[in-house]
């Protein structure tokens, strides 16, 4: 307010006397100079909360810097229009102007009240800014002693306003840029109370302020403004200091708290999982504990004598590294993904490796601890050796297996066996009765002619019998082809027993012809899948051929063996006959085919080509294979696990 009392001398220069009227012409050069101090003073004003503002925006609260800003950007713009006297209407020069000078107090007041947590009550100051801005204006007509003492008295009571608070704000934060701004405004404050005390020094004699009275006026304003500016920045950035200080020193000791909880949490998982640890080791379980990585954290004293380890060699190891590697693929693949998606498994079946090679057959039922996030700690699993129970289901399972198919093949065989009675049964009545009658009386006529010594005869009837049994045999080839043969191209193939098969088709073959036959087992496969009647049929003209095409007496070899690559059972008839032409090789498992050896043999030329069929009906072959030294193997391959066509 010091700085508005001289500017209102240039404002009232019309109303002194003449006296004052010609003394006001002789300083009129250095009123000029006034109005140029006021202004650049004003320039200056407007420039500093500009600077102040650019230097808080964003460190500190928006509302109380702006207020603090705009107090500063008032006072200036009321020294500008103080210079601009006589360039703009009277009523921006004085009335406007000091109610800015005014409300830059109030202003600045209410900023360092939000300072201090304070809440300002705008409407009376509001109303103080107007009275005492009424106040100014009614002075003015009281003459230049009265406005001075006014404007003395407004910045003596802003002033110490402002003291107040700052010193008030310097004791509770205890920071020099507020005992600064509390000397500022308290110089202010005691400059305005000498400048009142030399108005009442000087009442009445009417002195007009010197250029020397305005310099001194606008440097203390400039140096008030300078010094009030950075006192509250400098508060700010304290206050902003202290602030991240503190906010740094709450992150550490949130800090500290956290490690310090976190160590603590540690060390409880440390002692549980000790304890654990010293429970699972005890337990008589197979157990194992892993981490999310599948490495073995703990297991159990059962576990290692399980497998035959010592824990030295197993914790940090990945458990897949004991499991087989169909197990060990399956568990990274399907188990453990799924395991650490749900959280648990039960009762995965899993084949382990113990140290000397062997395998464990077990049951893995496990659970998944997570820490407070939901990320995986470690699992607990719980292992049960099912390997003796696998084994005993297994060995119940294949005796299970085994009584139910020696009760298909009882059932079978008995079929086979009344299909034969029915087959003799018809032959008996229809067709081989009558032959064997007629067999019965060649035999009767033989004895009878051997009785009267009459051996041609005897012999022609022994020839008659020959030709009529070998009729019967091929009548009963040819009528068990057209029943077996004509019907389904397909074998109705089915696992049978290898040797009821062999002695069903030997018991086929002449009675005094069955002890040649030798049976070779280069196998130990009990069962097949094949036509029982088909392959009954094939084998019974395989002895015949061989036991006719080998010198009498000499034994004929049946050997039953098998393949992997391909899967197979393979039959070998072998004979130490003369062999085989090579004119009739091609066509040896024709219809009707027969060699020279044949020539003027019974038969039909049917036995080999039955076979033929029935290999192909199995999906398999049979090759005549020479052998050196002489003689014929006939092998007969029938595949297993191929459909048949």
């Amino acid at each position: 307010m010091g700085r508005l009392k001289l500017a209102s001398e240039i404002g009232h220069s019309r109303r002194d006397n003449c006296a004052l009227a010609s003394h006001h012409k002789t300083m009129m050069a250095p009123l000029i100079d006034a109005q140029a101090y006021f202004f650049v003073q004003g320039l200056l004003f407007i420039a500093l909360p500009l600077t102040a503002w650019t230097i808080l925006s964003g460190r500190h609260d928006a509302a109380t810097v702006a207020q603090w800003c705009v107090s500063g950007l008032m006072a200036g713009v009321g020294f500008v229009l103080i210079g601009l006297r006589g360039r703009v209407p009277d009523v921006l020069s004085y009335p406007v102007a000091t109610a800015l000078a005014y409300g830059a107090y109030l202003l600045r007041g209410g900023a360092l009240q939000r300072e201090l947590g304070q809440r300002p009550h705008w409407a009376l100051l509001t109303l103080i800014c107007a009275l005492a801005t009424l106040g100014f204006h009614v002075s003015m007509n009281l003459g230049r002693d009265p406005r001075e003492l006014y404007s003395a008295g407004i910045g003596l009571a802003g002033a110490s306003w402002l003291a107040y608070l700052t010193f008030t704000l310097a004791r509770r934060e205890k920071t020099r840029s507020a005992v600064l701004l509390g000397i500022v405004f308290a110089l202010s404050a005691v400059a305005s109370t000498i400048h009142g005390a030399a108005v009442l020094d000087g009442w009445g004699e009417g002195r007009a302020p010197t250029a020397l009275d305005y310099g001194l006026v606008n440097v203390a304003a400039l140096l008030t403004a300078l010094y009030a500016n950075l006192g509250y920045v400098g508060l700010v950035l304290e206050r902003s200091r202290d602030k991240e200080q503190a906010r740094k020193e709450d992150h550490e000791r949130e800090h500290t708290l956290r490690l310090q909880a976190e160590q603590h949490a540690l060390g409880l998982d440390a002692l549980r999982a000790e304890r654990r640890n010293m429970l699972n080791e005890s337990t008589p379980a197979m157990l194992h504990s892993i981490d999310p990585q599948g490495h073995l954290l703990a297991v159990s004293d059962t576990w290692l004598s399980k497998l035959g380890y010592t824990r030295a060699e197993v914790i940090g190891r990945s458990s897949a590294d004991f499991l087989t590697p169909p197990s060990r693929e399956h568990a990274r693949q399907v188990v453990l993904p799924e395991f650490f998606r749900m959280g648990r498994c039960d009762n995965v079946a899993y084949q382990m490796l113990r140290k000397d090679g062997s395998v464990l057959d077990v049951l893995l039922s496990a659970v998944l601890e997570r820490d407070a996030q939901g990320r995986p700690l470690r699992s607990w699993a719980v292992i049960e050796d099912v390997t003796e129970k696998l084994v005993r289901e297994a060995e119940l399972a294949r005796e299970h297996a085994l009584r139910l198919l020696l009760e298909q093949h009882a059932h079978k065989l008995d079929a086979l066996l009344a299909e034969r009675s029915e087959m003799l049964h018809v032959l008996a009545h229809e067709v081989r009765q009558p032959l064997q009658n007629a067999l019965a009386a060649l035999q009767s006529a033989a004895s009878a002619l051997g009785q009267t010594r009459e051996p041609v005869a005897a012999d022609r009837l022994w020839r008659a019998q020959v030709v009529l049994g070998e009729v019967v045999a091929g009548l009963n080839n040819t009528l068990a082809a057209a029943a077996l043969l004509a019907g389904s191209s397909a074998a109705a193939s089915e696992d049978i027993d290898i040797n009821a098969l062999i002695e069903i088709a030997i018991g086929d073959i002449a009675q005094e012809e069955r002890a040649r036959v030798q049976i070779e087992h280069a196998t130990t496969t009990r069962t097949a899948a094949m036509d029982p009647g088909l392959m009954r049929l094939a084998l019974r003209n395989l002895l015949d051929n061989a036991l006719s095409y080998s010198p009498r007496g000499s034994p004929v070899i049946l050997r039953v063996s098998d393949s992997d690559q391909p899967l197979a059972l393979i039959v070998d008839v072998i004979d130490g006959g003369a062999g085989i032409e090579d004119d009739l090789r091609p066509r040896l498992f024709q219809r009707g085919e027969r060699g020279a050896q044949g020539a003027g043999r019974a038969g039909s030329g049917l036995g080999l080509y039955i076979v033929r069929r029935v290999a192909e009906m199995h999906s398999g072959r049979i090759n005549a294979v020479p052998r050196l030294g002489g003689g014929t193997e006939m092998r007969l391959t029938i595949p297993q696990g191929l459909p048949p066509v």
